[in-house]
């Protein structure tokens, strides 16, 4: 799991200086972060079958948002949803712990099957298809998510499957064959794939002659 932890606290839409902190998740769901500085911050994880689950913002500032005084927070909540579904980020931490043991809280990864086709409509055999699941840092920014990669090759039936996808988000996808490659559309805009936790998304490819 990662820690990142922002320099004058969550508020903003701008954070230039922070710090990042990695920890092993323990057989028993425990971890331990040693020598972290005080501050806010955010906490992502990833391990076998499981990912970090976002949640609510806990103030519709930290996702670029203001509402009227008075307005009830009930109501900013009603009103955030309606508007911008990415009131959602990764879930809080505060150093020191404002509760003891701090819970981290965890749903199903993803899987996404890619059924990639030639120009005759055939399936091809030896495509490789690799997933980048991006993970975003209110205010600090997004990056590929950290510790593996996903990659598969697909078979006689031209399916390949990535497991274990963290299902927050959807996910970026790019598959190459020899002799072949993307349509210039999916060149220009990378493929896209709508994930929910426990499920499989699924996507047909078809690509066009090119490539090495």
């Amino acid at each position: 799991m990662q820690l990142v932890l922002t320099s004058g606290g969550l508020r903003g839409s701008l954070i230039t200086l922070f710090d990042s902190y990695e920890a092993a998740i323990n057989a028993d769901g425990s971890f331990l972060i040693e020598d972290v500085r005080p501050g806010a911050g955010q906490i992502f994880a990833q391990c076998n079958g499981w990912s970090s689950c976002e949640t609510f913002v806990d103030d519709p500032i930290q996702v670029g948002r203001r509402f009227p005084d008075g307005m009830s927070e009930e109501d900013q909540r009603s009103a955030l949803m309606r508007q911008d579904p990415s009131g959602y980020i990764l879930q809080r931490a505060q150093v020191p712990q404002s509760v003891t043991p701090y819970v981290l809280l965890m749903h199903r990864t993803s899987a996404l099957e890619v059924t990639v086709v030639g120009p005759d409509g055939f399936p091809v055999e030896g495509a490789l298809t690799s997933a980048y699941p991006i993970v975003r840092v209110m205010g600090v920014g997004s990056w590929t998510f950290p510790w593996r990669d996903w990659t598969a090759m697909t078979g006689r039936d031209g399916v390949a499957r990535l497991e274990d996808l963290p299902a927050d988000d959807g996910v970026w996808f790019d598959v190459s064959a020899k002799g072949l490659r993307l349509s210039k559309q999916e060149r220009d805009d990378m493929p896209y794939a709508e994930l929910s936790p426990g499920e499989v998304a699924t996507a047909v490819i078809k690509l066009e002659p090119g490539g090495d």
